[in-house]
């Protein structure tokens, strides 16, 4: 009897423990009403794994080119053209006036200096005689020749040409070698370029005779480096070139007679602080290798020690006549990376993870293919430019360019020359694509490179841009006149030539990009360019933004600076990209980005004003939130920054403006500040610079990263796989009126997400835009594999203005989070967020439904506990059945 009552009740239990949860229920119903009623208004985010934009990658960064003046020293040999080699000059002109019997004017030349017949700056009369032209667009396209004369008529550059004079809209490109000085070297020296004497091995075509100087306080060689912070350009960079730790400094030195000295010196220019002095004497009369080794403290050239231009200098110490120099070369000991790029460079290109590298600058455009590919020792300087008359211009290779690419993992972008020729890209071709058994002789030459296998076998996709905004129109306001051909009818002809030539080969190209860029703000004349090409594969654009206005209101300034994203995704004007993209859904043409960044340059606000905007945290959240939306709402998944270094951008001069200048200025202050510093400063006063680019404050003093770096830093490591569905409920917006380059009001949702799956990681992106509250946010995830935590990202700063010019005052910071199918982050005013976590892979509505069902705390285990106690009831109650029957059975026979 016992027996039975304790079978009975164990029969029981569950049942009691089920009567039990339903007694629970409604508690969990009313706790579920209670937390929906209090969160009514909380912003939530239901991710779905859906994809929304297939294989994304991280966003890139144009890396800039060397500049031995500012902030971007980013090769390891920081002395460009150590070769001392002669230098190269192409330029491009549409022909205008004329033709008549034997010349042409051209029709892109228009500059204040042509005020006179007599023009003192820029090219002067004779220097493009004797020069060669070909017309690669036009009425007499294909036609070679010389220049017999060059000269200036009607305040016009005018080209006497032999054989064929072009006519009226024919696009020309006239060449010549630049042998009488060498760029990059010797300002205030006494020296002759000689092609007769090189030392032992040199790749090059020459060295540099140097003699001593006649005038007092020149050099025979000089080279000068990091005067931007000086009082003749922008005093507040100080000095962007720190000095300090191990260097080496090598040259190859011969003299005319043995026994000749030398004195080398390194030292601030106006500074009795000498660095390094040295005297050296050349025993022989061979070529000599010498080496300096340089050991310096931190204080031996003090960032807080005025920022005067850095003086190398060599010059005669005694003994007869003359010395010839060659191959210089001026590098920190202990770089590691195999790259001719510092290690520095190269380690903040990892730590920025970007998908693609660009190679943009203005020291390529007038080069030509051999010289891109020469090795550094041989390469020459290059110019482009109607108002420059010395090729000043050095460069990176392409094969260096590409190996750094290969170094950070980044698909490289290269912009070609507009200058080269159908055999010249042909050769691009084989360079990149030819394999190495063809013998092709391009081929060869990368294998001399260190590279035998192709390099379209090492990426997975090369990107080749044709010019860089070639649709310029050549006049004054052109920045890139000499090297544009006026509007996109000509662009598109020229660059689908180009291409069509590339393509005309025997080697496989399939993973080669070929890109033309457009304007953002112009859809007519991308609808040009896409009418008068069909050898291109993207359209780039550049939607550059921040307007800031005078006695602007904070809300006023950062609302419409994030709006604007919203703003050229979905108003279809002439200052939005939407009109574009909708071009491009009609062709096979897909979009892309070359450069996106700030372009606040002209504005009533004041320069404090504009550079608190562009370098501030505001930067840190537009930048990043910008290439999302462009990524989420147009597909665009080959997006650049603009641009790895720059400390600021002389955008002004108030001396433009009479009503604005200083009573005490006087244009003549430009001549006399050289020796006034007084009148340096005060004329520093009236040029205004603005931070405004560089995502890097600078690479070699500081090393601080900008905002805008830093959010894309943050970013970065979330964009792979696929992008996936974000949607978001009760998201706080603000309406934000048409200021500030918006032309109808935007509504701005203060709080946006984006979110990636690429195989089991999930990751999240979140913005809190508010300039003055906190959010807190609820995000349903799709189910992580286990409850966890993770390292949750976060840039943000005390004010929206913080910036990291003078100290680090925006970072990024790692927090812990625990992530669940329901978790809660709390995000502080204008500030961003990352984390990624291991998914389940369980399907997003499950998730939800469990996450539902699981409010109550209790009901989990309980109805765990319930469904063991079941089994566990069954399995007994199906054993004492056997037993029973076993018995009875038993009796049976017995």
């Amino acid at each position: 009897m016992v027996k039975k009552i304790h079978r009975l009740c164990f029969l029981l239990l569950p049942l009691c423990l089920m009567l039990a949860v339903i007694w629970l229920l409604p508690v969990s119903a009313d706790s579920s009403q209670q937390r929906a009623q209090a969160n009514l208004n909380t912003p939530t985010f239901q991710i779905n794994t859906a994809p929304v934009i297939t294989d994304v990658k991280s966003f890139g960064i144009n890396i800039g080119a060397h500049d031995r003046y500012g902030a971007s020293q980013i090769l390891k040999n920081i002395i460009i053209n150590p070769g001392l080699e002669a230098g190269e000059f192409q330029m491009i002109f549409i022909a205008k006036e004329g033709p008549t019997v034997n010349s042409v004017k051209a029709d892109n030349i228009k500059q204040t200096w042509e005020i006179t017949e007599v023009i003192t700056n820029g090219q002067p009369v004779g220097f493009w005689d004797n020069a060669t032209y070909r017309v690669i667009l036009g009425e007499t396209m294909g036609a070679t020749g010389r220049v017999v004369s060059f000269t200036h008529e009607n305040q016009r550059q005018t080209f006497h040409l032999s054989p064929t004079i072009p006519v009226s809209g024919d696009v020309v490109v006239v060449s010549r070698q630049i042998t009488d000085t060498i760029g990059g070297c010797c300002r205030y020296t006494s020296y002759v370029p000689d092609t007769n004497e090189r030392r032992p091995g040199s790749l090059g075509n020459q060295s540099l005779r140097a003699t001593q100087p006649i005038t007092p306080n020149w050099y025979s060689y000089s080279y000068y480096m990091d005067s931007y912070g000086n009082p003749y350009s922008d005093l507040t960079a100080g000095k962007l070139l720190h000095l300090h730790g191990e260097w080496l400094l090598t040259f190859w030195a011969k003299p005319q007679f043995v026994g000749k000295r030398l004195t080398v010196r390194l030292h601030r220019a106006g500074l009795d602080n000498i660095l390094v002095q040295q005297t050296i004497t050349l025993t022989n009369e061979n070529w000599t290798k010498i080496s300096i080794p340089i050991s310096l403290t931190d204080s031996a050239d003090s960032l807080s020690d005025p920022a005067t231009t850095l003086m190398l200098s060599m010059n005669s110490a005694g003994g007869a006549g003359d010395f010839w120099l060659d191959d210089l070369s001026f590098a920190r000991v202990g770089e590691t990376n195999p790259t001719v790029f510092s290690d520095r460079f190269v380690n903040y290109l990892k730590e920025l993870q970007p998908g693609i590298v660009r190679n943009w600058g203005d020291r390529q455009l007038g080069s030509t293919l051999d010289n891109q590919l020469a090795p550094i020792d041989g390469r020459k300087t290059q110019g482009w430019k109607p108002t420059e008359s010395g090729a000043h211009y050095f460069h990176f290779s392409l094969g260096e360019f590409l190996a750094l690419a290969r170094e950070v993992e980044a698909e490289p972008w290269y912009v070609i020359p507009p200058t080269f020729t159908d055999q010249e890209m042909t050769d691009l071709a084989a360079y990149l694509a030819a394999p190495y058994e063809s013998g092709h002789p391009y081929a060869e030459l990368r294998a001399t490179h260190g590279q035998t296998a192709t390099w379209t076998s090492v990426f997975p996709t090369i990107h080749l841009e044709f010019g860089n905004e070639m649709w310029g129109d050549g006049w004054g306001n052109d920045p890139f006149q000499g090297a544009t051909v006026s509007g996109g009818i000509n662009v598109g002809k020229l660059a689908s030539t180009r291409f069509a030539a590339f393509d005309a080969t025997a080697f496989s190209t399939a993973n080669i990009n070929r890109i033309i860029g457009g304007q953002t703000r112009y859809p007519v004349g991308n609808q040009r360019i896409e009418a008068n090409s069909d050898a291109h594969d993207m359209l780039a654009l550049s939607p550059y933004f921040g307007q800031i206005g005078e006695d602007d209101s904070s809300a006023e300034t950062y609302y419409p600076l994030f709006a604007d994203a919203i703003y050229q995704t979905t108003v279809a004007d002439n200052k939005s990209m939407l009109m574009t993209l909708q071009l491009l859904e009609q062709r096979p043409t897909k979009p892309a980005i070359y450069e996106i960044n700030f372009h606040t340059t002209k504005s009533d606000a004041t320069v404090d004003e504009r550079n608190q905007f562009v370098a501030g945290m505001g930067g840190g959240l537009a930048l990043p939130l910008h290439m999302l939306t462009y990524l989420r709402d147009f597909g665009i998944r080959e997006q650049v920054a603009y641009s790895m270094l720059q400390y600021s951008f002389r955008v002004e001069d108030l001396t433009d403006d009479p009503s604005r200048t200083p009573a005490w200025f006087e244009h003549r202050a430009y001549d006399s500040t050289f020796n006034d510093p007084v009148a340096a400063s005060r004329l520093n006063e009236v040029r205004q610079y603005v931070r405004v680019w560089g995502m890097l404050r600078d690479l070699e003093a500081t090393g601080r990263k900008r905002p805008t770096w830093l959010g894309l830093e943050l970013i970065n490591p979330h964009l792979s796989g696929d992008m996936i569905q974000v949607v978001g409920q009760n998201i706080p917006t603000v309406t934000v009126p048409a200021i500030n380059g918006l032309t109808t009001p935007i509504e701005l949702p203060l709080v946006q997400g984006f979110a990636f799956k690429d195989d089991e990681t999930v990751s999240m992106l979140l913005f809190n835009l508010s300039l003055t509250e906190t959010i807190t946010v609820d995000l349903n995830l799709p189910a992580p594999a286990t409850r966890s935590t993770v390292d949750l990202h976060v840039l943000s700063s005390d004010f929206i203005t913080s910036n990291n010019e003078l100290a680090e005052d925006v970072q990024i910071e790692t927090v812990s989070l625990l992530v669940d199918a329901d978790t809660t982050v709390t995000l502080a005013p204008h500030s961003m967020a990352g984390f990624a976590y291991i998914s389940a892979e369980i399907p997003t509505a499950i998730s939800i439904q469990e996450n539902q069902l699981t409010s109550n705390g209790l009901f989990l285990p309980i109805t765990l506990i319930l469904v063991l106690l079941c089994a566990v009831s069954v399995k007994t109650l199906v054993t004492n059945r056997r037993v029973q029957l076993q018995s009875q059975n038993h009796s049976h026979h017995l």
